[in-house]
């Protein structure tokens, strides 16, 4: 799926809406959710978790009408799609239809030309318009409204309603990429996959797929493992530590023996300047957190590295926590908020010298720990750490560009892959797209490239497979 514009529906979690101006569109997310919250219907009803489902559904006999990776969707003309009821399959939807805006008393006819976007969404609430699509929890689709048909003017969206747990089975996902797809090609001036954020969850904790329970540490990027001065900071320092880039669940945290993650919600209205789903780098930003974690994420024990925090994981000890910390020391707020949290000689340490907090021990039960905690929940704190995610992606852009990685999908894995490996360890394999044409190409072999060459590389073809729900498009050029 591809996404220019997300936006928010209401988040039951907590997370707030990125631009509330763009609320009533319900185009998609901003805030990444950590894997433990629970997934909400539109009704505000807990859905049924993954296991859940396949606890239902299995014994059940395999039916024709599924649409599966080894046989996907051949367009909006599959006959595995069931097509359009009487009346639509929610009571709500069919009040909607009854009770369209005032000059369209009915659906009204559509031309192609005037579809410019897909709207997919997690469950129904009682205010949603009508869906035109809905996939069920086995990855069945029905037609609810026809796509040639529109309730008011206004109305150019060909819109998705799943019903899913806290991440997608391979039926739905193979549905919800062979609609999407479908949709695209029959309506050519379709451009856009808006997700709401409670459905951009569930694809993330869906694409970040199994995470490894043990895994060399020792394996960094470039420069990294080296006091770097402040000119030496950022993308020549990579924060992977040794759990490859995740922040691991509360359940593998314990298996390990470590401090179960810390994670709050995050509301992004407070930041002056928080993600714009319109805007590309902030698209690029979103993939990258989706990834990593939210600004409030601490992982206590990065394998022995120490900790890493916040939207990039910023690591304490082979990575860029250092320049984070001092980069909000040098802001008049920032050192007031450090001063305030962790008293004023451990601020002034700070600021004079960042890389000692390469050598503190923070954990959750004493004061350092309890301080970084509050700190990452700080707005100011947050921002810091978008604005440092928007510079990484600038500064990688050129990078990905000498190699002829020029889409702005491209230059998301490419930003990802720096965060993670430092520029240094992540030429090792950029040089695979010099050998291939097509960006879509040149991305798959990079990533490929990973795969076979890391312990890490699952992470960035999944990055593959979250292009289109990020919004992100191997078609459009990034724009430095």
């Amino acid at each position: 799926m591809t996404a220019d514009k997300h936006q928010p529906a209401v988040d039951t979690t907590g997370d707030q809406p990125i631009k509330h101006h763009h609320h009533a569109h319900h185009d998609a997310p901003h805030g990444i959710k950590a894997a433990s919250h629970e997934a909400y219907d539109r009704s505000t009803t807990n859905i049924a978790s993954l296991n859940e489902t396949h606890a239902e559904h299995k014994g059940k006999k395999k039916d024709g009408n599924q649409i599966t990776p080894d046989k996907p969707l051949t367009g909006l003309d599959d006959p595995r799609i069931e097509k359009a009821h009487a009346a639509p399959k929610h009571t709500a939807d069919a009040k909607a239809v009854a009770a369209a805006p005032t000059g369209d008393a009915a659906p009204a006819p559509r031309a192609k030309a005037e579809v410019e976007k897909v709207e997919v969404r997690l469950g129904h609430k009682k205010d949603d318009p009508p869906a035109n699509y809905l996939i069920d929890k086995h990855g069945h689709i029905t037609e609810q409204r026809s796509p040639d048909t529109k309730l008011n003017h206004a109305d150019k969206a060909v819109s998705i309603e799943v019903e899913a747990g806290a991440k997608l089975t391979k039926e739905q996902q193979a549905a919800l990429d062979g609609l999407t797809k479908a949709v695209k090609k029959d309506y050519p001036e379709t451009k856009d996959v808006q997700v709401s954020s409670e459905m951009q969850d569930v694809l993330d904790r869906t694409a970040a797929g199994p995470r490894l329970p043990d895994i060399d540490p020792k394996e960094r990027g470039g420069g990294v493992g080296t006091p770097h001065g402040p000119k030496d900071w950022g993308s020549h320092a990579g924060n992977r530590g040794g759990n490859g880039g995740h922040v691991p669940s509360a359940a593998e945290a314990r298996a390990r023996g470590d401090e179960v993650p810390f994670s709050a919600p995050v509301d992004w209205s407070k930041l002056p300047h928080g993600l714009d789903r319109n805007n590309q780098t902030d698209r690029i930003a979103a993939l990258i957190s989706s990834n990593e974690g939210k600004p409030t994420s601490i992982n206590w024990n990065d394998n022995g590295a120490g900790v890493s925090v916040g939207m990039f994981q910023a690591n304490q000890r082979k990575g860029e926590l250092p320049k984070l910390f001092a980069d909000f020391a040098n802001t008049p707020e920032g050192y007031d908020v450090l001063v305030e949290i962790f008293g004023a000689a451990m601020a002034a340490k700070i600021k004079a010298n960042p890389e000692i907090i390469r050598g503190l021990n923070f954990n959750p039960h004493n004061e350092l720990g309890k301080g970084l905690m509050a700190l990452v929940q700080n707005p100011a704190f947050q921002q810091l750490q978008l604005d440092q995610v928007r510079a990484k992606i600038q500064e990688a852009a050129p990078i990905a560009q000498s190699h002829g990685v020029t889409s702005e999908a491209g230059v998301a894995l490419v930003a990802d892959l720096i965060n993670q490996f430092g520029e240094g360890g992540a030429n090792r394999f950029l040089g695979a797209a010099d050998r291939v044409s097509g960006q879509e190409e040149k991305a798959r072999a990079i990533a490929r490239a990973v795969h076979a060459n890391s312990k890490y590389g699952g992470r960035y073809l999944a990055d593959m497979q979250k292009m289109d729900s990020a919004g992100l498009s191997f078609d459009h050029t990034y724009n430095v």
